[in-house]
């Protein structure tokens, strides 16, 4: 015969999990659910105070307009992570005279060159402009930044004179300033297109070189030690932690990224069965 003692071990937890049933639950499901913590400031440090304030550790905040270019947030990160590198920023440009725009018009082998130049560049700007006898078609729409005019060079255009000088095309470097900008005449019989990588201006009084750090997330170990290297308050951390990427170089995050409190990156979409779910889930 069962005892009253064994049925009540029974029946004692079955009545305490359909309890559990109608409780709010404490599990979320990340990342389309989030805790929400109580406001707190970003890390950052005060040079005249010497002092690092407590807050999120998160992706950097830059403040261009404070900037320096100096390079301490590089040298910190030194045999840490080295994730930091300074980096300017990069205008490419391609040039024709009236004559080859003209030409360019009509489907033919300068209409096939410049397509192979610009193919490596993004296509959202497309349109030539003019400057007195000169047409100008800036391939760029943000600055392209790196470290020297020559790795923008290696990156984009290289492969496609390599191309070009296959077909007949003869290159020539016209110009060249270390860092500072290069121009290439490309020519086939009376053909000439020019194109300039030049260095940008973006015009801050306290860093007239225009050099900015720009971070490698998948380097980076949030460990703080640039914010704090820096003298002139220019670097914080902020709350954004969700840096994922199926892409290696989407986790390289330019001067204009960084500068941008609000760029941020999204978990893929759910569905509307998800969703329902979640939103019942809040008002339990």
């Amino acid at each position: 015969m069962v005892s009253g003692n064994t049925i009540t071990r029974i029946v004692s937890p079955i009545i305490s999990g359909l309890r559990h049933i109608f409780y709010r639950p404490l599990t979320i499901k990340y990342p389309y659910e989030k805790t929400y913590n109580v406001l707190e400031s970003n890390y950052r440090f005060d040079p005249k105070e010497g002092v690092a304030y407590p807050g999120y550790k998160g992706r950097h905040i830059l403040y261009l307009d404070k900037c320096t270019g100096c390079g301490a947030c590089d040298r910190a990160c030194e045999n840490i992570s080295e994730a930091i590198s300074m980096v300017f920023g990069y205008d490419v440009t391609l040039r024709l005279d009236s004559t080859a725009y003209e030409e360019l018009k009509k489907t033919g082998e300068l209409c096939r060159a410049i397509q192979l130049l610009i193919e490596p560049f993004s296509a959202e700007l497309r349109s030539f402009e003019k400057d007195g006898e000169i047409y100008v078609l800036r391939m760029n729409k943000e600055p392209i930044f790196n470290y020297r005019c020559e790795a923008v060079y290696e990156n984009l255009i290289e492969d496609s004179l390599k191309e070009l000088s296959k077909n007949g095309w003869s290159i020539e470097l016209i110009e060249y300033k270390p860092v500072e900008n290069m121009k290439l005449k490309i020519s086939k019989d009376d053909r000439v297109i020019e194109i300039g990588i030049e260095k940008k201006d973006f015009g801050f009084r306290q860093n007239k070189r225009s050099i900015f750090p720009a971070i490698d997330y998948g380097r980076c170990v949030f460990c703080g030690f640039c914010v704090d290297a820096c003298p002139f308050n220019a670097l914080e951390m902020g709350p954004s932690y969700e840096l994922t990427s199926f892409e290696r170089e989407e986790l390289f995050y330019t001067p204009l990224m960084l500068s941008s409190k609000f760029f941020e990156t999204y978990p893929p979409e759910t569905t509307w069965s998800e969703k329902t779910v979640m939103l019942l889930r809040r008002f339990k």
